[in-house]
């Protein structure tokens, strides 16, 4: 395509923002890049779109946004030229408009990095528009599943679009995720795994390094995490680790050695359960019966079994974490069951097919269940 016509679709991209804008028609954040790629499919490969240094993308369920500001930071900290999608338009069309508003009105687009946050499903189109010299893998967790489907799914369209890459670029990937482990051996470029456990008190097993919010994914908010959620996780974490570290500082005696766990139960009389069974049935029963759509039939066949399991499971003493983590789960498995069965009206999240409707007279108040 000639450069007079990349000129006309820079100039035409540019003039559709300036408009959206001057009439307040929304962000229009993402039409230049919708208009570009429908005049040409191929502009994002383009030779006037230049990152002398390299393109790095970054792509997870969670995390990708703080992320990807981080790197942007410390590379134009350190003296770099970088463009990125600093509006989190993550899908083509959005990466496409961070580019096509870099450009000057007249010459190429010239910049040390491309930095560029993905959504995960988007990801396998980018990495065959864009040459990525660095992809970074964040996490991976079950998200619209009417949109991507299942963790496994997403998994085997990375490992796929990222073996076709040549050449391929470097790799980075959480190795605390199981489901990178495929990738990562199946994968031809260099490899970097990095990772870290955080406990309750935001502290990493790294000294005097605390992680909190986004970048520590701990699960506080749970399967159900509503957007945004994330900034109070962040809020309250940060509180709780900048109050941990004010102590350490103050500390000047030499730090004692940890405790060791000790073992005050016995082990489980019951050898034959099978914890994993009934777990991996549990989280099954609980996203079909107590998902998003719920009702009274299914809630009933959902209580039944949970109580089915914790006859077998609440009264024994396990010796290992695997059985507590299942107490737990058949614990707060039951308060939320029991809880929405209780809540005959839809709120929020919580939505009954057979009650569709908010009822603020009987239902705007908290449910608390004590044994």
């Amino acid at each position: 395509m000639t450069t007079l016509v990349e000129n006309l679709i820079v100039i035409i991209s540019k003039l559709i923002k300036f408009i959206s804008n001057t009439f307040n028609l929304g962000s229009g954040y993402t039409w230049p890049g919708h208009v570009a790629l429908l005049v040409n499919p191929n502009f994002l490969k383009s030779r006037r779109i230049r990152f002398k240094k390299g393109v790095v993308l970054v792509s997870g369920t969670n995390g990708k946004t703080t992320t990807t500001k981080l790197i942007t930071h410390l590379l134009e900290k350190s003296g770099y030229t970088v463009s990125h999608n600093k509006s989190g338009a993550n899908l083509l069309n959005g990466i496409a408009s961070s580019i096509i508003l870099d450009f000057p009105a007249f010459g190429d687009l010239n910049r040390d990095f491309g930095v560029f946050e993905v959504d995960e499903g988007a990801l396998p189109l980018v990495l065959s528009n864009l040459k990525a010299s660095a992809v970074v893998l964040l996490n991976l967790s079950r998200d619209q599943l009417d949109r991507y489907g299942e963790v496994d799914i997403i998994s085997e369209k990375w490992t796929k679009s990222l073996l076709s890459l040549n050449p391929a670029p470097t790799l980075i990937v959480d190795g605390d995720k199981d489901y990178f482990n495929s990738i990562s051996q199946a994968f031809k470029g260099d490899t970097i795994a990095f990772g870290d456990s955080v406990d309750y008190l935001s502290r990493t097993t790294i000294k005097q390094l605390y992680a909190c919010g986004e970048v520590a994914c701990t699960g506080m908010h749970g399967a159900n995490r509503l957007g945004s959620n994330s900034l109070l996780e962040g809020l309250v974490t940060g509180y709780i680790a900048g109050t941990d570290a004010c102590k350490s500082i103050q500390k000047t005696r030499r730090e004692l050695l940890p405790y060791t766990i000790r073992k005050s139960m016995g082990l489980s009389k019951i050898s034959w359960l099978d914890l994993n069974d009934i777990k991996n049935s549990l989280k099954s029963l609980m996203w079909r019966d107590a998902g998003i759509e719920r009702n009274e039939r299914h809630l009933l066949e959902a209580e039944e079994m949970i109580e089915m399991w914790s006859s077998y499971v609440m009264d024994k003493e396990f010796s290992n974490p695997a059985g507590w983590e299942l107490q737990n789960m058949l614990l707060v498995s039951k308060l939320i069951v029991t809880s929405a069965r209780k809540r005959k009206e839809s709120r929020g999240v919580h939505h009954r097919t057979d009650y569709q409707k908010t009822d603020n007279i009987h239902w705007k108040k908290h449910i608390l269940i004590k044994k």
